[in-house]
């Protein structure tokens, strides 16, 4: 079995699976390697290629049986490399390094290797898909098509990426787009304008004390200021100068909010803006650039999850949620109203040049997948 993951882990990493101008091919290699490994060693899985961009992408489903109980959901690209030399795997002890190893091709080999132990149990799907680390277009083409692709409701998604702990929630993701009007003045006599500069950061930091004034299981909001420009609103309304003697009249601002309330949406935090820039005296706009759910894995599946972990012979904890990014699992499981939880072997260092992943825990995974699939699927 070792053998066996590190030579297909060795495969996969070895394909370049980013997603940019200097790969067009994008997850091609990886979804033709795992398509024909596939179809070569697990003859009961029958095949649905859904295509999601040009000629070479396309999400794989694999599944045995008509009925989906348990799916593992595994992204197959990987962030750009620093050099050509991390599309090489290599080995420090039980560490293996490579391009991709812990996100999260790590947990692909892991899933492979527990199909290769299962026999003849219906209800297992997987799921291989593009475009995680960039604009979620593979899981967005899965979600659209989703009622087609999945006639029941499925019992578990697993996102085969932790460290070996497992990941029961995740903060949603709002990006929001705004433009903060205030009121020119002359700078010698400030209290008649309307700081759009100043006022914005009290903006922001009271809508993020608001978000937080309620509990959550998956910790805090987030609030960050990814990009400002500030100034004086040209009289055409077009361009944002400025003058040292003139108090800034307006502002824009792309921002993100890692959103710990299940229930709020972003359309909710846009209204927030708005009605506290009301109270502040400044005339907020905006629209919603990206808006993704906020989850909590329910208990009574938890409670199944670590059922099946303590028969694969482990202990495991609970990961932190409000320190995960988010997870765009997330969107499927809403849309179709399944839990996720992730899962998958330890390591570190995603998306740099020492990422690693731990050989024996992609072992150790692949034994609680088994015991997940026997748990989930069997009535």
């Amino acid at each position: 079995m070792r053998n066996q993951a590190l030579k297909i882990l060795s495969d996969l990493v070895s394909f370049p699976s980013f997603v940019g101008m200097e790969n067009p091919k994008s997850e091609f290699l990886v979804s033709q390697y795992l398509e024909k490994l596939f179809l070569a060693n697990f003859l009961n899985f029958k095949l649905k290629k859904i295509k999601f961009e040009g000629k070479y992408r396309a999400n794989l489903l694999f599944q045995n049986s008509k009925h989906i109980r348990i799916l593992f959901a595994c992204h197959m690209d990987t962030v750009p490399p620093s050099s050509n030399k991390m599309f090489k795997i290599k080995r420090d002890g039980d560490r293996v390094l490579g391009l991709g190893t812990k996100d999260m091709k790590g947990g692909i080999v892991s899933t492979i290797l527990a199909l290769k132990q299962i026999k003849d149990i219906p209800g297992i799907g997987v799921l291989f898909y593009g475009d995680e680390e960039t604009s979620f277009k593979g899981i967005l083409n899965i979600t659209k098509k989703s009622k087609v692709l999945f006639s029941d409701k499925i019992s578990l998604i697993v996102s085969p990426e932790s460290r070996f702990n497992l990941g029961i929630g995740a903060r949603g993701l709002t990006v929001l787009k705004l433009s903060i009007q205030g009121k020119k003045a002359h700078s010698a006599r400030p209290h008649m304008g309307i700081d759009a500069v100043k006022l914005f950061y009290v903006l922001a930091n009271n809508v993020e004390e608001f978000i937080n004034d309620r509990k959550s299981d998956l910790g805090k909001s987030s609030l960050n200021i990814a990009h400002i420009h500030g100034g004086i609103l040209s009289a055409d309304g077009k361009d944002i100068t400025y003058l040292a003697g003139t108090v800034p009249d307006h502002l824009i601002a792309d921002i993100s909010i890692r959103n710990a309330q299940v229930k709020l949406t972003g359309q909710q935090i846009l209204k927030l803006f708005i009605s506290e820039g009301r109270n502040l005296k400044l005339k907020v706009q905006g629209k919603i650039v990206e808006d993704y759910p906020a989850r909590y894995t329910p208990k009574i599946v938890v409670n199944k999850v670590f059922k099946a972990i303590k028969a694969s012979g482990f202990d495991v904890e609970i990961s932190d949620p409000g320190l995960g990014g988010f997870n765009d699992m997330t969107i499927l499981g809403k849309k179709i109203d399944s839990p996720v939880v992730n899962f998958g072997p330890y390591g570190e260092g995603n998306h740099s040049k020492d990422e690693w992943v731990s050989l024996k825990s992609i072992l150790d995974t692949s034994k609680v997948f088994e015991k997940l699939v026997i748990e989930f699927c069997n009535k």
